[in-house]
């Protein structure tokens, strides 16, 4: 997950935490809701650098994994459900990884990895570098250092139990003056929320009434296909949709006027290299974004 082109996110109700030690697991920030985070990264790894090399997807590396600048957030399921999230560096040339532990007694001690990602390349363009995190669509559980065994650096959801743990790591590797937002979703409720999130980037659940936007069809896709979103609008309104790579740059851009009922606004993938890209609806009261995987 290495590299990412430098990608500014603001998003409504995210929350920007000043600088402070979080660099354990017994010192991580407790969330209780899944609002976005703006995360400053530590300077140096707390009291136990080696509080991630125990995480399989490192391969028990020699020299040992050793954390140079992380964070660490912490919760507790509230109600049952799925959780996911992207962890997007706001600095192109980052290498940042993760780790998902849970903690069966709520001791740090007796962590147990759950999701573990290490992929990462030596240039920019590479699949596994950009935006990283957990994505509905994935199944991997861990991703090695390197891009080798697979295609991009997302891993599967979180089905989580109500009553259980969890914790997330989060290593820079190469900045200790960073910054990276994380972005939570999913139906598990942590404990401070009424609301389920089922749209990774929406703005507000209460703006989804005028709008209702399908998923992306074909998905995956061929490049020599064409892909689509139906939408159907309460009113006619002005939509604008994005196609972006896994670095955040733009690639594609059209606004369309919706009109009331039923709507079908086309996806040139035609011309897409094979790859992850992330397709973006906006309208005035919100935005929407899903994943898509375009096929050789």
């Amino acid at each position: 997950m290495k590299y990412l082109s430098t990608y500014i996110l603001i998003l409504f109700g995210s929350i920007a935490l000043s600088a402070q030690n979080h660099a354990d697991c017994d010192s991580a920030l407790l969330i209780c809701n899944k609002n976005t985070l703006v995360l400053p990264i530590n300077d140096g790894a707390g009291n136990d650098v080696l509080e991630m090399d125990d995480a399989n997807c490192f391969f028990n590396s020699v020299p040992a994994n050793i954390e140079s600048n992380s964070f660490w957030i912490r919760w507790q399921v509230a109600q049952s459900g799925t959780l996911w999230f992207i962890i997007r560096p706001f600095d192109a040339l980052h290498d940042i990884d993760f780790v998902v532990y849970q903690l069966p007694s709520g001791n740090c001690t007796e962590k147990s990895w759950v999701r573990c990602m290490a992929a990462g390349d030596i240039g920019p363009t590479s699949p596994c570098m950009g935006p990283t995190g957990l994505l509905p669509g994935e199944i991997d559980t861990f991703g090695e250092p390197g891009c080798f065994m697979s295609l991009n650096n997302f891993l599967a959801p979180l089905e989580l139990l109500a009553g259980e743990q969890y914790v997330l790591a989060i290593n820079n590797f190469s900045s200790n003056t960073d910054t990276v937002s994380v972005e939570f979703c999913g139906t598990a409720l942590l404990g401070c929320e009424t609301e389920i999130c089922t749209v990774l980037g929406e703005k507000s659940p209460n703006t989804l009434s005028e709008l209702s936007i399908g998923n992306i069809f074909p998905n995956p896709v061929s490049s020599m296909q064409g892909a689509s979103i139906p939408i159907y609008a309460n009113r006619s309104e002005s939509t604008i949709v994005r196609v972006a790579d896994v670095r955040g740059q733009s690639i594609w851009e059209q606004q369309y006027l919706l009109d009331f009922g039923p709507n079908t606004l086309e996806i040139p993938t035609q011309k897409l290299r094979a790859g992850v890209y992330f397709v973006s609806v906006f309208t005035e009261k919100m935005v929407r974004t899903n994943r898509l995987v375009v096929r050789g």
